[in-house]
């Protein structure tokens, strides 16, 4: 069985996948029949969740480090 800790952390590379899937080939938001799709709130949906994630992890799990890898 297993921990919220690792329920939590899946939850939190599930996030990070799917934000960095709509960052690479980001799309423009449209309406069609009266349905609009907004990519931009999608998107800051996702990164609301990753907060609510990470701020639970500290909660359950203690503190986490993050490592990021960018260019200067």
């Amino acid at each position: 069985m297993t921990t919220d800790a690792e329920n939590l952390a899946t939850i939190r590379t599930n996030l990070l996948t799917k934000l960095a899937a709509v960052s690479s080939s980001p799309k423009a938001s449209y309406s069609i029949d009266g349905q609009s799709v907004s990519w931009n709130d999608y998107y800051m949906m996702l990164w609301r969740q990753l907060e609510m994630v990470n701020q639970q992890m500290t909660s359950v799990g203690g503190a986490f480090e993050v490592e990021t890898i960018g260019e200067a």
